[in-house]
C-alpha cells in the first residue's frame, strides 16, 4: 500500500453511481437513469483528460512517480 495514493476510489463510485442508475430503471424513472448515465460517462471522460493533463505537466507517470526521480 502506497500512503501517498488513493486507489479504487474510481471504481467504488463507478459501482454506486450503476447501482443508483439501476435503481432508477427499476422504479421507472427513465428519464433520470438517461441523464445519470450521461452524466456519468461525461464526468468520466472529462476526469480522465484532466487527469492525463495533469500529469503530464507535472511530469509524473500512470504509478504517480516523479519521472525526474528515476535515474536511467
Amino acid at each position: 500500500m502506497n500512503s501517498r495514493r488513493i486507489t479504487g476510489l474510481t471504481t467504488a463510485a463507478g459501482l454506486w453511481a450503476s447501482a443508483c442508475i439501476g435503481l432508477a430503471i427499476g422504479i421507472g424513472f427513465y428519464e433520470g437513469a438517461i441523464i445519470g448515465t450521461v452524466l456519468v460517462f461525461f464526468t468520466e471522460k472529462v476526469l480522465h483528460d484532466f487527469t492525463r493533463n495533469v500529469r503530464k505537466k507535472m511530469n509524473i507517470d500512470d504509478d504517480g512517480i516523479d519521472k525526474k526521480d528515476i535515474k536511467d
